[in-house]
């Protein structure tokens, strides 16, 4: 199956730009997706609207891969390094997403991982006492980004640190 969306009506549309038929003027102002389904029961517009969503999954992979060091982690037993992952993705990949959202890049394009990694986490610091407070000091010389670290940090500590627990039983 192939849709074929107009630049002009979707600027922002999923999918690339054939190629093979760039100089002809009737593709050249879309967009093609391909899907390959046996799916026979439901109607190319059903399949696209199922599968769309799920379209930027190879880009979230990617951004595990390459931003938690995912492709390079192991431990000695299979499910440890299960578990481990899981934990990455499932909880530190949605805890970055919503602060890179909510916090970095509110009105900006959201950065990836591994940029943000090397612009707010590798940071040098050191985690001390002041008149009985808990004091994190960072080794930032640059004013600019120290005022934005320090900004982002009382977001952070701005956020509501209510966990949802759900309670399952086994056995």
């Amino acid at each position: 199956m192939v849709v074929r969306q107009s630049i002009a009506v979707r600027p922002k549309a999923s999918g690339k730009q054939p190629t093979l038929f760039k100089n002809l003027d009737q593709w050249g102002e879309y967009r093609i997706s391909l899907m390959i389904t046996n799916d026979q029961d439901s109607t190319p517009e059903e399949i696209w609207k199922e599968y769309r969503p799920r379209a930027n999954d190879e880009n979230v992979i990617k951004s595990l891969k390459e931003g938690f060091g995912l492709a390079a982690f192991n431990m000695e037993s299979f499910w440890a390094t299960e578990a481990v992952m899981v934990m990455n993705a499932l909880v530190f990949h949605n805890l970055i997403h919503y602060l890179n959202r909510t916090i970095l890049n509110k009105k900006g394009p959201v950065e990836q991982l591994r940029t943000i990694r090397g612009k707010y986490f590798l940071i040098a610091a050191q985690l001390g006492k002041s008149s009985g407070y808990e004091v994190l000091r960072l080794a930032v010389r640059d004013r600019t980004l120290r005022a934005k670290l320090s900004y982002f940090l009382e977001l952070i500590s701005l956020i509501s640190h209510r966990l949802n627990c759900i309670a399952v039983e086994i056995g």
